[in-house]
């Protein structure tokens, strides 16, 4: 006899799919994916520039720390840091149209044209300052638009490539930032960022770390003459340099220093970049090149990969989250001037409308004339 076994089960029908529920008007829509994404955000040109709207512009000049070199610290982009489409826009040199701030370094050295990792090297790895510098003055009222005109350049000394009124970066900062102002009608300049140094403190720079603080001032006070048309007197906020552990590499840095701290100009701002996050660096020279007693020789040691290179370690450049904490910086500086400044005198009440004159008077009557009298006849 065959055992008695259960029917088999029919497999169950497959419920048929439920609809996703219809989004009612009042919901919210879903939140953003984040700007470091680079699925959405794979180059510069996401969105169309609104150019009826006002916007504020900011020279961004100076060397390394001016445009970001940060590639090597492998840190993430701070938030702060992130793009703000519609709200900060950079002037490129090469398209000459403006575009939305990049995830990244704006500057005229590295401007990007692709998508990288944020802990190696590739053209999105550094940042500069223009971003958190732009939301600060943004979230604080000042602002509602930012612009920037990038000139920085690492490597570059005030006294050779920015020196009025031949050299080259000066020569193209006026050029780009007066066709920045004529490709956005409704902008205006702002000011300028000014963060350099470090090349004129170096060991073979005495000569021109002694003379830093009039060459600074010769160059400010000759670039607002010629923006003389686009602002009356340009504010320049002012990156002065910090000391901490920079003596192994910039000898001459507290020269600079003074230069920058006693300068005698007005509606010049100083930011310090003492305290912020610097990148520990190693730095090599060759003991035949040694030219100078004033390099601090006990700092520096013998390289374990070269017995004929001395190393020492230096602060020379801002990591992706000081960089940001100056950005900041120049935005609490900036906005504590502008509530500074006097408040332009209230506009009178509107007064009555005069009231119409009167009509003239209306003359007396002329009296009449007297009657003629006969002469009496002779």
């Amino acid at each position: 006899p065959r055992p008695n076994r259960p029917p088999p089960k029919k497999p169950p029908r497959p419920s048929p799919p439920v609809p996703p529920p219809s989004p009612s008007p009042n919901s919210p829509p879903p939140p953003p994916p984040p700007w470091d994404s680079l699925e959405i955000y794979p180059h510069f040109f996401t969105t169309p520039v609104n150019y009826d709207e006002d916007m504020d512009v900011w020279i961004l000049a100076g060397q390394s720390n001016a445009m970001g070199e940060n590639q090597e610290d492998t840190q993430q982009i701070p938030p702060q840091a992130y793009p703000n489409p519609g709200r900060c826009l950079f002037f490129p040199k090469v398209t000459r149209e403006w575009s939305d701030a990049p995830l990244g370094s704006a500057s005229v050295q590295s401007w990007g044209l692709g998508a990288g990792d944020n802990a190696t090297f590739g053209p999105w790895t550094r940042i500069g300052p223009e971003q958190a510098f732009a939301r600060g003055i943004i979230a604080a009222g000042v602002s509602r638009k930012v612009g920037f005109v990038t000139t920085a350049f690492g490597a570059t000394s005030l006294h050779l490539h920015w020196d009025p009124p031949f050299a080259y970066y000066y020569l193209m900062t006026l050029e780009l930032t007066r066709a920045a102002l004529a490709a956005y009608p409704r902008a205006k300049l702002r000011g300028m960022i000014w963060i350099q140094g470090e090349t004129d403190a170096m060991d073979f720079s005495l000569e021109r770390a002694l003379t830093y603080g009039p060459m600074l001032k010769k160059f400010i006070s000759s670039l607002r003459w010629e923006l003389r048309d686009l602002h009356p007197q340009l504010p320049v906020l002012l990156g002065v340099m910090a000391t901490t552990n920079r003596y192994s590499c910039l000898p001459f840095v507290d020269l600079v220093r003074h230069g920058q701290m006693s300068l005698d100009l007005p509606d010049v701002i100083t930011v310090d970049m003492e305290g912020k996050e610097f990148l520990s660096e190693e730095w090599y020279i060759q003991i035949s090149k040694w030219r100078h007693p004033w390099l601090p020789a006990a700092r520096w040691t013998p390289s374990p990969l070269n017995p004929d290179y001395l190393t020492s370690t230096c602060n020379m450049h801002l990591t992706k989250r000081g960089i940001t904490q100056m950005g900041q910086a120049l935005a609490a500086a900036y906005v504590s001037y502008v509530r500074s400044l006097p408040s332009p005198p209230a506009p009178l009440p509107p007064q009555p409308p005069p009231a119409p004159p009167l009509p003239p008077a209306p003359l007396p009557p002329e009296p009449p004339p007297p009657p003629l009298r006969r002469a009496p006849p002779r």
